[in-house]
Parts: C-alpha cells; structure tokens; sequence
C-alpha cells in the first residue's frame, strides 16, 4: 500500500465539514452531528461508504470503522491500516478549523471496548441517510481527480476507437453472424489483458471496467445503463455500442450510435441529435440548475422537431467520479441542484422508438439513437468534452454499403474511418505484408523484362522465312541450349544434358532431351555434386511434331 496523500486529505476533508457547517439551500446533512462509514469485505463494485474512504484516503480500507463527528474522527481498523493514516495526526493536528484523528486496532478476540468509546458521542443520535449529502460535496474535481477521469476518458477512447469501432466494421464487411454478448466479452477482455491501448504513464492493473460493456441492435433499444447485451446476433441496421472504463477508481462513459445503410432521414436525426447534444453543453455551466438544464434541452427539442418530442430520453445526463452513476444528481426535470465548477457529467440523450418504414426486415424498422460523452463544467462558458478522441461526427460512425464485388460482398464505403490511424489495414490501405508482396511481384516482374532482353533476338529465319523461335537453339559461344518452355526460352548449359535421341513414329517425331539429375548420374564419368539433392529437377523433355523436318532442324546451332 503506497503512502496516503495528507495534503489531498485535509483538503478533502475541509470541504466536507464546510458543507456539513453550511447554510446553503443544497446542505443536505440534515442537522447531522456524526457521520458513520462502514466498509466491510462485500464484494460490491459501487458502494458510498467504499467511494468516501477512496476520497478522502486514496484507498478502499476494508473490515474498518469510520465516525465523524465535530471535533474527532474515530478509525477503528488493522495494525496495518493505522500505521497507513499515521501521517494524517500531524497534519490535523496544524488545522484548527479541523477535528483530530484518533485510531482504535481491531483486536482478534472483541471490539467491544473500542466500540463503546466510539459510540459515546453517537448514542442518542437518529439514523439517516446521507449519501446524497456526500455525493453532491465530492462532485466538483481538484486537479489530481481531473488527471485521473482524463486518463480514464483517453483509454476509453482509445478502446473504442481502435478496438470496438473495427471489430464492428470487420463483422459487418464479412457477414458474420455474432452475438452482442460475444461482442461485448471480447471488448472486456481487451480492456483487461491488451496494454496496447493504455497511454504512457497509466499502470495498467488500475484499469478496469465500469460495467459489462453493452450492445444494442435489431429493433430492441434499451436507452440504459443497467441493461445487459443480448443473446441476439448483430443486425445490420442500427448499432449502439456503451463503454465505460476507470483507473484509479474514477469513472469515464460514452456512448455511440453506428449506422450501416442509413436512410437520408436517419442521417437528418442524427445531424439533429447531435445539435441537442450542443445544446446541452452551452447549457451546462455553473450556476445553473440541473432541471433547467433539461428543461432548456427539451424546449429545444420542441422548437425544432416536435414530433420528437415524445421519444426522447427522460433524463440526459448525470454526475460522475468514483461512482460511476450519481443518482441524486441526474440532469432531469425534478433535480433542482445546482451546477459546479469541476463537476464532470456523462451528458448521454438520444431518441428511442422511431420508424423507419424503408428497412426490408423487421428488424430495422425500429432504431433508436442514443450518444453521451464525459464532460467538464468549466468555471465559465460551455462544457468542455473530456472523450472528444472518439468522434461521433456523421462520416465517422455511418457504414455506406457500396457495389458488391468479385466475392460477391458489398464493399464498404470506408470514408467514415478516414480519421482512424488503423485505416492502412483495410481496404483502402495496404499492410506491410501485403506491401511487401506487392514489391516482390513487381521484382520478379523487372526482372524477368530484363531476362527477356537478354535472350538473342530476332530468332532467326525459320520454316519458309516465318520469324520463330526453332524448336531448340544450341548457342556455342555460351555452351547453353535455348529451348521453349510454356512458350518462353529457357536457357540450359550443356553440361546438364546427358544424351539427345530422335525416334519417329508414323507421321509424328519425337526429339527427347535427357538431363542430368540426383540418383540419375550413372554412367557419367567426372561425377557431378548437387548442392540441393532435395530441389526439383528436370530429368527429361519430350518434344513432339506432325512434321519432320521440323524435327530434323529441331537443333538449331547459332552463334
């Protein structure tokens, strides 16, 4: 366990007794004079209690007892995890607008000391929940929070981009029929074993995922996040794809709509819907109420498209960080709490349940649209993308099937992928195999133009003045035999032929050429050594012709 950050703490910890003390109209501690955090060894992936220990501490301390109250802070808690907070005494004890910490060792046999100590103050004290309290006090991010989502917000990104985008492109290029669950345990195994898409300076093992990734498609849109990826196999239609990842315990969301083959009317929804998602950012800034925010958002709807109205999402965002989904500070018609500077959102709207009469199965005559991104609320102005890496521009997620080629497929149109560094392995571009192989072809290619020049040309005159190659053609100033192979001479020295003979039968002549070759060597006085018994060998050439004297003048010497 690495040393806890004390500065980050007494700040931290400032802020959180400010709220307790204040007069706000957002205080929500409810007259509170203790706060008790208990952290167990549940294996819960979100917990409150588990989200105020990583904020104040840096660190989940399990089996450990935390109570707040005016002028003490009581830990009871492990040898090990009391010596964790050792430094944290001196620096309460130089902050007089701060309690003191005291720490109890759990002991193996009973508690039972410690814990009557711990209660006094509490005894007399009503239970009530103030997890909303906490919530709304951790929103806005310090700089050493904000480095942390931006990280996270880079390997989601990266994940998508890379990873999730082509896996959807290859599927629907080559027809395959894949589940969206195969799809999503594929992209939670690259997120937990590939490094490829981690950044410089990310430990790796603090990365994980927020929830199971999820795959929408085929008419059957549920527009959230605590939905699961189906049994049903990937329709190519509308696709929405859901992706959230955490390192260091802070959250990062967005979320994509693909297109194959959309209609000009789905392209003018999405357009549309994308100009709501602008809308929402110049309105989130600080200041303003969450159900204004909405409200703005909705009107806009209204105003523009009416008849959409009615399909879109209730709710179009909600505050995020160590909890991946804040409940109490959704961005909603009855959520009157008001923005922060540094508080990061995952602002997600989109359309759910509209037609589309032209599609030619009925799977695609229902799509819904559906993106989000993690975003900054900034001290003025509009918010501020923290997953701008992952476009959602129209040309970067719509697949346009064009003409079917040779293999009988549709090409895809790849213009969306224009943008994507991975693009030199489809189509369009060529791998460095594929590269290679090319440059070696062109290789041969000169170099067999260049052979070419190199046999003697013209042929000489042959068969009643007809230019043609002879049959053979003997050159003795190189001691090499020129004959015709699959129409190209192909050149033999003749110390590899090892007889010629000539027979006749009927009308038709034979001149065969016999060569030397391993195993074949018997009767050859200086014995030959072939460097390669295992390569392939000529052992004989057979040649045929309706007229003899053709055959006759088969040996043509030259030169």
């Amino acid at each position: 366990m690495a040393n806890v950050d004390a500065n980050a703490f007494a700040d931290r910890l400032s802020k959180l007794y400010a709220s307790w003390e204040s007069a706000d109209e957002d205080n929500q501690w409810n007259d509170m004079d203790a706060l008790v955090v208990m952290v167990g060894r549940d294996d819960v992936l979100y917990s409150k209690s588990t989200a105020l220990q990583t904020w104040l501490f840096g660190y989940e301390l399990t089996d450990t007892l935390c109570v707040f109250c005016a002028n003490e802070i009581h830990v009871l808690t492990s040898k090990k995890k009391a010596d964790f907070l050792t430094p944290l005494h001196a620096v309460l004890k130089g902050k007089k607008d701060l309690p003191t910490l005291k720490t109890y060792l759990r002991s193996k046999d009973d508690d039972t000391e410690s814990l009557v100590t711990i209660s006094s103050g509490i005894k007399n004290s009503k239970a009530v929940d103030v997890s909303a309290a906490f919530a709304y006090v951790s929103a806005p991010k310090d700089e050493t929070e904000l480095d942390l989502i931006k990280k996270a917000c880079q390997i989601t990104c990266n994940v998508f981009s890379k990873h999730v985008k082509k896996e959807i492109v290859t599927i629907v290029d080559e027809e395959k029929r894949v589940k969206h669950s195969k799809i999503a345990d594929g992209i939670d195994q690259v997120v937990t074993t590939e490094k490829k898409f981690i950044p410089a300076g990310v430990d790796a093992d603090q990365v994980e995922i927020c929830y199971s990734p999820i795959i929408q498609s085929g008419g059957d849109y549920q527009l959230k996040f605590s939905t699961v990826s189906s049994e049903e196999k990937l329709h190519f239609g509308t696709i929405i794809c859901y992706l959230g990842i955490r390192y260091k315990s802070y959250c990062s969301n967005i979320v994509r709509t693909m297109f194959v083959q959309p209609t000009q009317e789905m392209q003018d929804h999405y357009e549309f819907l994308l100009s709501v998602y602008d809308k929402a950012l110049e309105n989130l800034k600080e200041g303003v109420k969450l159900s204004d925010v909405y409200s703005a958002v909705y009107d806009y709807v209204g105003q523009q498209h009416p008849e959409l109205q009615e399909s879109f999402t209730k709710t179009i965002g909600f505050a995020m960080g160590i909890e991946f989904r804040e409940g109490s500070l959704p961005i909603a018609p009855k959520c009157n709490l008001t923005v922060k500077k540094g508080m990061v959102f995952n602002i997600n709207l989109g359309f759910s349940g509209l037609a589309n009469p032209s599609a030619e199965d009925e799977e695609g005559k229902t799509y819904a649209i559906f993106i989000g991104d993690t975003v900054l609320v900034e001290e003025s102005g509009p918010a501020t993308e923290l997953t701008a890496l992952s476009k959602k521009k129209l040309s970067s997620i719509a697949i346009f099937l064009g003409n079917e080629g040779e293999n009988g497929k549709a090409s895809i149109n790849t213009d969306m992928l224009q943008d994507q560094k991975w693009l030199d392995r489809t189509r369009k571009e060529m791998t460095a195999e594929e590269k290679r192989k090319t440059h070696q072809s062109e290789l041969s290619r000169h170099m067999n133009e260049q052979a070419k020049c190199r046999v003697p040309t013209p042929y000489p005159v042959f068969l009643g003045g007809v230019e043609s190659p002879p049959l053979t053609l003997c050159l003795q100033k190189y001691e090499a035999l020129i004959l015709p192979i699959h129409g190209y001479p192909t050149p033999f020295h003749i110390s590899t032929v090892k007889n010629i003979s000539k027979s006749e039968e009927g009308e038709y002549t034979y001149l065969r050429i016999n060569f030397f070759h391993p195993g074949g060597s018997l009767g050859r006085v200086d014995g030959v050594v072939f460097p390669d018994g295992e390569a392939t060998f000529v052992k004989e050439i057979l040649f045929s012709g309706g007229h003899i004297c053709l055959v006759r003048s088969g040996v043509f010497l030259g030169p």
